[in-house]
C-alpha cells in the first residue's frame, strides 16, 4: 500500500485515467477485510433498523438538524429505501478520499447517525435552541392557521418536548452510539482502493449524477489493482478534481447505465 497525499490525485495518472478504473474510500479498520474478501453490499454497520430507530426520535420531537435531514433523505430515503444498501464507487480517487476521512469513519450512514445523535443531545441540553425551534414552529402554525384545513393544520401544531422522554430515548440509542464512536476510535487513517472492471462488470452498475456509481453485486478482491493510505488529517474540502471532470471521457462512463428508480427495486 502506498502512502500518498497529492493535491491532484492519490494515484498515478495511469491509474486515474484508466478507462475501466473506479475507486472506493474506506477506513483503515475495514481495509484488511476488503483486501481479503472484496466489497459486499449490505455489509455496513448502519442497518435500516438502526437508521429508523434514530429517526423515530427526530420525528417525535419535530426538529430536524442538517445531519438528521441527510440521514432521512439519503440514508433512509435512498440507500436503505428497499432494505439493503448498494455498494458505492467513485469516479476519481479524490472523491473516494472524502469517504476515507475521519468524519466518515464507519461509513457515511454511521457518520450521519453519530452526528444526528449528537444533535439530539444538544437539543436536550440547549434551552435556547429549543426556544428558537418552538418559536419558529409557532410562526409557521400562525402563518397557515387561516388557510389550511384543520386536519392538515394539526400536523403543524407546535409541540412541547418532554425532556425526560427525550433523555430516555437517547439512553435507548446508546448501543448505536457506541458502535458509531468505536468506528471513529478505530480509524487511524483512511484507505482508497482502485478497482479495474470490465464491460461485463459494468452491466450490473449504474451511475447517479450526484451519488456516484452503484452496484448490488459483490466485487471480488481480484479487481483491486492498487490502494493508498489517506492521512487522518487529509483535507477533503472543495478543490478542482480534474479527474472527476474527465471521467465522462472514459469508456466506462459510456458503458454505465443511468440510475433509475426501477433499478433500486431489483
Amino acid at each position: 500500500m502506498r502512502h500518498h497525499n497529492s493535491p491532484d490525485s492519490l494515484f498515478s495518472a495511469d491509474i486515474e485515467t484508466d478507462d475501466w478504473v473506479l475507486f472506493h474510500g474506506t477506513s483503515s479498520s475495514g481495509a484488511a477485510a476488503i483486501e481479503k474478501h472484496g466489497l459486499h453490499p449490505h455489509a455496513g454497520a448502519a442497518t435500516k433498523e438502526t437508521v429508523d430507530r434514530v429517526l423515530a426520535v427526530v420525528s417525535a420531537i419535530d426538529w430536524i438538524s442538517p445531519a438528521a435531514s441527510s440521514l432521512m433523505s439519503y440514508s433512509q430515503g435512498f440507500d436503505l429505501a428497499h432494505g439493503g444498501s448498494p455498494l458505492f464507487l467513485a469516479e476519481s480517487s479524490l472523491r473516494a478520499a472524502r469517504y476515507a476521512s475521519d468524519d466518515f469513519a464507519g461509513g457515511e450512514k454511521l457518520s450521519r447517525i453519530r452526528k444526528t445523535i449528537d444533535d439530539l443531545a444538544r437539543f436536550l441540553e440547549d434551552e435556547d435552541l429549543r426556544d428558537q425551534h418552538y418559536a419558529s414552529k409557532v410562526r409557521t402554525y400562525e402563518k397557515y392557521q387561516r388557510v389550511m384545513h384543520p386536519d392538515q393544520l394539526e400536523s403543524l401544531r407546535p409541540k412541547i418536548v418532554d425532556l425526560g422522554w427525550l433523555s430516555a430515548q437517547l439512553a435507548a440509542l446508546e448501543d448505536i452510539r457506541i458502535i458509531a464512536d468505536e468506528a471513529r476510535v478505530r480509524h487511524s487513517n483512511g484507505v482508497v482502493f482502485a478497482f479495474r472492471f470490465d464491460a461485463d462488470d459494468v452491466k450490473h452498475m449504474v451511475r447517479h449524477q450526484s451519488m456516484g456509481i452503484m452496484t448490488m453485486r459483490p466485487i471480488p478482491p481480484t479487481k483491486i489493482i492498487a490502494s493508498t493510505s489517506v492521512p487522518k488529517d487529509f483535507d477533503c474540502g472543495p478543490r478542482n478534481d480534474r479527474y472527476r471532470l474527465l471521467f465522462l471521457d472514459k469508456a466506462i462512463a459510456s458503458a454505465l447505465k443511468p440510475w433509475t428508480i426501477e433499478w433500486r427495486e431489483h
